[in-house]
């Protein structure tokens, strides 16, 4: 009998011991090694004091990528990325999440600046595009081109 229960008491202590280490492994997460060049994720955020999203670092849908900086709300108000075709795209956004600028390369290499009104609509495009003479337009409201140089 005295066998039984101290055989008992054994189990017991090594169960407890066990999970004890398991609960304790499980609560303090792994330390990232300092000497580590490379850190690996699809997707990474930054967040501020109060856990809302400032910045975010991904793969979009297609095979595209970008960094995406966001506002005290949480809305995101310049990216930078990289679309699955290779051109990259710079779009600066308002308060209201309407895209107000975009510069962008095409996949000849040349350069497009554009600017939209507040609901989005393209106002004034300026280009370097594909060779031709640099060029700049103006359009109404409705996208009808109101002056062009050259």
């Amino acid at each position: 009998m005295k066998h039984a229960m101290l055989l008992s008491a054994m189990v017991s202590s090594v169960l407890t011991t066990v999970l004890t280490v398991a609960v304790m492994t499980l609560m303090n997460p792994t330390q990232v090694d300092a000497q580590s060049t490379v850190l690996r994720a699809r997707s990474f955020e930054l967040v501020d004091s109060n856990g809302r999203t400032r910045a975010a670092l991904s793969n979009g849908d297609g095979g595209s990528a970008g960094l995406f900086l966001m506002d005290g709300n949480g809305v995101a108000r310049a990216a930078v990325t990289v679309r699955s075709d290779g051109t990259p795209l710079v779009v600066l956004s308002d308060s209201a999440h309407w895209p107000r600028a975009y510069l962008t390369l095409g996949t000849d290499g040349f350069p497009t600046l554009s600017f939209a009104e507040p609901q989005g609509r393209l106002r004034t495009v300026m280009s370097d595009g594909s060779g031709a003479i640099p060029g700049l337009a103006f359009y109404d409201h409705d996208f009808n081109l109101t002056w062009s140089a050259p």
